[in-house]
């Protein structure tokens, strides 16, 4: 589920093209509140926690008929063409940083 939101929020930034794929987790945690049924229909909303040299957090809230039912916390690293760690480019940083939360949107 937070997969999906992020790629759409990477999308609405422009940047699914030049980022997606090249940032694999290395961490993801999530807090359920409820159990989650197969095929529920949910919202899940994703922000930009934090954009460090290398990696990034995402923030992820998930939403069942109004009510929050999981949260978390999904951390990737950004692999330059080599496979290895590589810093974001100052307007990749910039645009990350300023998404803002999409539940506003």
């Amino acid at each position: 589920m937070a997969e999906v939101a992020e790629a759409e929020l990477l999308e609405r930034l422009g940047l699914s093209e030049e980022l997606y794929g090249s940032f694999p987790r290395v961490h993801v945690s999530a807090n359920f509140q409820e159990p989650l049924h197969f095929r529920a229909r949910v919202d899940v909303h994703i922000e930009v926690a934090e954009v460090r040299r290398t990696s990034i957090t995402f923030a992820f809230v998930v939403g069942l008929e109004g009510r929050k039912v999981a949260d978390g916390r999904v951390v990737a690293v950004r692999l330059e063409s080599d496979g290895q760690p590589g810093p974001w480019t100052e307007r990749q940083r910039e645009l990350l940083l300023e998404s803002g939360d999409l539940t506003a949107r």
